[in-house]
């Protein structure tokens, strides 16, 4: 590992530390910019950081996507975790329904409290594990759905099992939003590209470098501290594997 590395690997811990030390206890932050600016969210993130969501930089490579979303009758969201994307598009009513597998129970808590905040709890339903027979069956209980479903994933690999076969079949009326994770499942990525090319028009998005100009903070003082050396960077940060990219696919029948 190179100084450079174990400078900022060094300067990441000691943020991560006050950054948790700063919200300590606090229950109800705000979301300040992106596609889900003004969401009411809690000081929890499950596998993944807290402070690019905040600041709306969370994924941001997707963000132009989310806003030209149509109107869904349902979204299945799995591997859900708080609820980034699932009580999201509800609170951008992007959604009418979301049905929210995560494994974590500290997750599937977050979630909740997380909907609860943001008035859409009665529109979300949250389970656990997400097992092939159950998603199967819940996508066959949903094609009288006129105005269509959105997959969204991120489930750390398993998108290879899950998205095969008959699952595949169920879904060509289906759009998706995936997160692959090539460093996991090598070949994931291409795999799923071919799979879903079949009946859909596939974009394939990687990962964006960030730049300062990238955070919109509403405080001043956060405006100064992001003219510190490094320190936007520690605001954004991901700390995502390598290999990791996203596609998203909407159905050659009704491709915007």
């Amino acid at each position: 590992m190179s100084i450079k590395a174990i400078i900022y690997k060094s300067l990441f811990a000691v943020y991560d530390f006050c950054v948790r030390l700063a919200l300590f206890r606090r229950t109800d932050l705000t979301i300040c910019s992106g596609p889900f600016a003004g969401m009411r969210y809690g000081a929890t993130a499950v596998g993944s950081l807290l402070t690019p969501k905040l600041f709306g930089t969370y994924e941001m490579e997707l963000a132009q996507i989310v806003e030209q979303l149509p109107v869904f009758d349902f979204t299945i969201d799995v591997g859900a975790a708080e609820g980034w994307y699932a009580v999201g598009l509800l609170y951008r009513k992007k959604t009418r329904k979301v049905v929210a597998f995560e494994l974590d129970e500290k997750g599937r808590e977050a979630c909740h409290a997380n909907a609860e905040r943001n008035g859409v709890a009665g529109q979300i339903e949250i389970r656990g594990r997400c097992r092939a027979p159950e998603f199967q069956a819940l996508l066959q209980s949903l094609t009288d759905k006129k105005d269509g479903i959105l997959i969204v994933s991120d489930c750390e690999g398993f998108e290879d099992e899950l998205l095969a076969g008959e699952t595949i079949k169920l879904c060509r009326r289906a759009y998706f939003l995936v997160e692959t994770h090539d460093s996991i499942v090598p070949g994931v990525h291409t795999r799923l590209v071919e799979r879903l090319g079949l009946d859909h028009v596939v974009t394939q998005i990687a990962r964006a470098r960030r730049t300062r100009d990238d955070i919109k903070p509403a405080s001043k003082t956060i405006r100064w501290l992001l003219k510190l050396p490094f320190l936007y960077r520690l605001f954004m940060a991901e700390r995502r594997g390598g290999g990791n990219a996203w596609i998203y696919a909407a159905p050659k029948t009704n491709a915007q």
